[in-house]
């Protein structure tokens, strides 16, 4: 991910939170107030530099047009876990969908931890997205009831 990556993950944000709004979050995306649309938001200008900072985001093209992302950052010291990776959101636009998109990032992102020592991949999922349940299990992370998978990479 690059900083001249914003305007079109700002653009992906919009079609993935149009996808999601509704089936996952009980909401109309396009008759949303701005401020509830920004509050929801994973692509914001401050959240969009600290990913890039953190140099282990990023992003998937078809082309020359990005249709999905990883945001993450590395953890240290982390429960037990002498490094750990932090993944904050994995987005795919809905038109490319089962297509091993999300799939292609986690392993980027799994070469990029290992190449810095981490041990597990973190993240948050929806409980109710059996399509990203599946594909977190199709990766290699354990699922918890907590709304948590882990990926060992040891």
């Amino acid at each position: 991910m690059q900083s001249g990556d914003y305007d079109p993950l700002r653009a992906l944000d919009d079609a993935v939170m149009r996808y999601s709004a509704r089936l996952f979050l009980g909401f109309d995306w396009d008759n949303a107030t701005p401020e509830r649309r920004e509050e929801q938001r994973a692509i914001t200008p401050d959240i969009f530099a600290f990913y890039v900072r953190t140099e282990s985001s990023f992003v998937a093209e078809d082309g020359e047009e990005i249709v999905g992302y990883v945001l993450a950052q590395p953890l240290q010291h982390f429960d037990l876990e002498p490094l750990a990776v932090w993944v904050e959101d994995i987005s795919v636009h809905p038109d490319h969908h089962r297509k091993g998109i999300a799939t292609t990032l986690y392993r980027t992102l799994a070469h990029w931890g290992r190449s810095a020592g981490a041990t597990a991949i973190l993240a948050g999922i929806h409980v109710d997205n059996a399509a990203s349940l599946a594909m977190h299990r199709h990766v290699g992370f354990d699922l918890y009831e907590s709304r948590m998978a882990v990926w060992r990479l040891d």
